[in-house]
């Protein structure tokens, strides 16, 4: 097993800004490259990312048949620092396009003083059954980063393969890693809910559901200071009430994000000796209804 290059990252709700930015899609168009109400850039920020905002090929098909380009625009009062970006449930592929978080203090983005580049995880399964995975950014370990942040930020989709769908975006001012690291106990699940109809001769019809539902549980041994921070965060998310971004590390794959909640409602804290405390800490992926796109 190869050594984990960071500690499993967390956010706190309070710290996510993208749903305080003004946002739109640039260059839209009567009617909306949205597709209807439904699909509104306010469903971006919704914490419901079974919900997805769209942006559709125009009618003339440009920038070509079959490839799809658009962008939104995350506009802002004041200069915004955004450390953390993740996509969740989103049809961004890197197999024909690119997907690009660009920062700039005018909202002319022909030369953006910041850009980087999402690296998109494969989608996993085949056919009807395949399913997204959700990439992330630290925006702080990019070329270009300035912690002042700026007054736009832009989410540019080039030359994807399909009309552009995002169920959630996330950006974060600060992100938190913890320390200890999820070491003990860990156990990662992935659910595949189906309906399935059996006769009295055993014989099944199984009719999957469309949908992946992940879950990480694990044993953390707290110093003081790690304690502490878990119930500030605790408090932060409301128990199970906010959903919150999670970057897996260590034996988890690392290249890839999920919008998750507590999966329990009490918050435990077990003194082992007077000076050694532990926790069980259970996430939840927060359900992303069907797939995205076709």
């Amino acid at each position: 097993m190869a050594t984990p290059a960071f500690n499993t990252i967390y956010t706190h709700y309070s710290d996510e800004v993208a749903r305080l930015a003004t946002i739109t899609i640039e260059a839209d168009t009567t009617p909306s490259l949205a597709g209807g109400d439904a699909y509104v850039p306010a469903s971006l920020v919704d914490d419901n990312p079974a919900k997805v905002a769209k942006i559709n090929e125009d009618s003339t098909g440009a920038p070509a048949v079959g490839l799809v380009s658009g962008a939104w625009v995350f506009a802002y009062v004041a200069k915004q620092p955004i450390k953390l970006a993740a996509l969740i449930h989103t049809t961004a592929s890197s197999s024909s396009g690119t997907v690009k978080l660009q920062g700039n203090n005018t909202a002319d983005f022909t030369s953006p003083a910041f850009s980087a580049t999402f690296v998109i995880p494969p989608w996993l399964g085949t056919g009807s059954g395949r399913w997204p995975q959700n990439p992330y950014l630290r925006v702080d370990e990019q070329a270009g980063y300035d912690a002042a942040g700026f007054f736009y930020w832009r989410l540019v989709f080039t030359n994807q393969p399909e009309n552009i769908q995002v169920g959630e975006v996330r950006f974060h001012a600060h992100y938190y890693q913890f320390d200890p690291d999820l070491r003990w106990g860990l156990s990662v699940s992935a659910e595949k809910p189906q309906i399935e109809n059996r006769t009295a001769f055993g014989v099944s019809t199984l009719y999957a559901r469309g949908t992946t539902i992940w879950e990480q549980q694990a044993d953390i041994q707290l110093t003081d200071d790690m304690r502490f921070a878990l119930e500030a965060h605790w408090y932060d998310v409301d128990g199970r009430t906010r959903p919150w971004v999670l970057v897996p590390s260590g034996p988890v794959r690392s290249d890839r994000c999920y919008l998750v909640r507590y999966a329990m409602t009490e918050e435990s804290v077990r003194w082992d000796n007077w000076d050694i405390t532990s926790q069980r800490l259970q996430f939840q992926e927060v359900g992303r209804g069907l797939r995205p796109g076709v």
